[in-house]
């Protein structure tokens, strides 16, 4: 579901006489440079080529019997969209970057060897899963179902989405294995990195998760204008908690790469943690979403329309102040008492006025490229919750009469549980000698329900 911006890392062209390197390995790279990964096709060859360079890589050195890192094959970075971060310069600038092309820089470095190409090999493959993954699950959500049983019909697709999922994850722990047995002394990819991607790969399971489910209610809502009480709504929600906690921790790991200033090659995270802070708002309204629909169960609907108020709110992007604090002295009440006044002002403004998915007020210029997939995902929130928002209030109005938590509130109570993620088989790290291919990963799941 994640897909950063600036990614995958793409290669640049390298020398075609490179001592040691067979003419079959810089072919298979030769055929990495037209893809620019603007649709899936694209990113499906992507894959298969960079699979396959991967394996003659494995091979070369198992066949050599050779370390990697001794091997140079140039004196400049062949990745984009990579920042090498030295000591050497005061102040911890980057340095200076060499134009090699029109639209690319490579980057003066050390010496590039093999084990460095190795690894970028793994990172670039493990953001193209992901890639793939969030393109085939905004393929789905994006169609618009007319029969109920049809949803059935993309169960495959759904456990095709989390294999690949976990195949970028597999590949991130056996690339911390190979950081963690490394000798190479011209330049260090960041461990940061890999454990960076596993972490968005997981995060993605989990939002997948709850996209799909999403979708599910929307439809069943479309069809039969009702909603899929499902007993582990509360689950859900707890994931969405979970995945808001995690994208904590990503974005402090981001910041201490930017800060960090040892000698590291790393990802270029430029607008990473903008993006994901979006996404931390997206992950809050799905909270709130499957918790209004627990308290809806148990009859409690103005809690619901209270969740309902605060999803919408938070991907409206407007940020809701807390109430004031007693211990406070009384200019610092008086001053956040009228804060409050005027925040719940526009805030009530901004609901009475959210009546269609055309309202959806959310900074779109954060989303670049693929990495605007999420935004679908998002309308078809915002349009759920448009929806329960009206029909839970149209309820309460004339049969319930229940007093509505306002959404000011909804962060400072017990309402909340405690988040956790749904577990998921478990996942190795890649091993080069295993030739199972998807079809036959796909085939353990089939027909044995639960896929995670």
């Amino acid at each position: 579901m994640i897909i950063l911006p600036n990614t995958p890392p793409l290669p640049y062209h390298i020398s075609n006489n490179i001592n040691g390197l067979s003419i079959d390995l810089l072919n298979i790279r030769s055929s990495l440079y037209s893809l620019n990964l603007s649709n899936y096709n694209e990113s499906i060859n992507f894959v298969l080529n960079l699979e396959l360079y991967l394996q003659h890589i494995i091979k070369f050195k198992d066949t050599n019997n050779i370390d990697l890192s001794n091997i140079i094959i140039g004196d400049s970075i062949p990745w984009s969209n990579l920042i090498y971060k030295s000591n050497e310069k005061k102040f911890n600038k980057l340095k200076s970057l060499k134009k090699t092309s029109d639209k690319d820089d490579n980057i003066d470095v050390k010496g590039w060897s093999l084990f460095n190409e190795l690894q970028m090999v793994l990172i670039s493959l493990s953001l193209t899963y992901i890639r793939i993954g969030s393109e085939i699950t905004n393929s789905i959500i994006c169609k618009e179902i007319e029969e109920q049983d049809i949803i059935k019909s993309y169960d495959n697709s759904w456990k095709l989405i989390m294999n690949y999922y976990k195949k970028s994850i597999s590949l991130m722990l056996y690339g911390q294995q190979l950081e963690e047995n490394s000798n190479c002394e011209n330049f260090i990819i960041q461990n940061l990195n890999f454990t960076l991607i596993q972490k968005i790969g997981d995060i993605s399971i989990q939002l997948t998760i709850l996209s799909k489910y999403c979708w599910y209610n929307r439809v069943e809502f479309k069809l039969n204008e009702k909603l899929l009480l499902e007993k582990n709504t509360i689950l859900f929600a707890k994931v969405a908690i979970y995945i808001i906690n995690e994208l904590k921790t990503v974005k402090n790991v981001i910041s201490n790469m930017i800060n960090e200033s040892s000698d590291n090659v790393n990802l270029n995270t430029n607008g990473w943690i903008n993006y994901l802070s979006i996404v931390e708002k997206y992950a809050n309204a799905y909270g709130g979403f499957f918790l209004s629909i627990q308290f809806y169960k148990e009859n409690k609907i103005g809690n619901s329309i209270g969740l309902v108020q605060y999803s919408l709110l938070n991907l409206q992007s407007k940020k809701m102040d807390l109430k004031a604090n007693n211990n406070n002295n009384n200019n610092n009440n008086l001053l956040n008492k009228f804060k409050s006044k005027f925040n719940d002002k526009r805030n009530e403004h901004i609901l009475s006025k959210l009546d269609s998915i055309s309202t959806l007020n959310i900074d779109k210029s954060i989303f670049k490229e693929k990495s605007e997939i999420i935004l679908n995902d998002v309308f078809n929130l915002f349009d759920i919750l448009i929806k329960l928002n009206l029909k839970f209030t149209k309820e309460n109005n004339t049969l319930h009469f229940d007093n509505v938590i306002h959404y000011n509130e909804v962060n400072n109570d017990s309402k909340w549980p405690i988040g956790c993620k749904i577990p998921i088989t478990s996942i190795k790290p890649f091993d080069p000698n295993n030739t199972n291919d998807d079809d036959e990963q796909l085939d353990l799941y089939s027909g044995k329900g639960a896929y995670y």
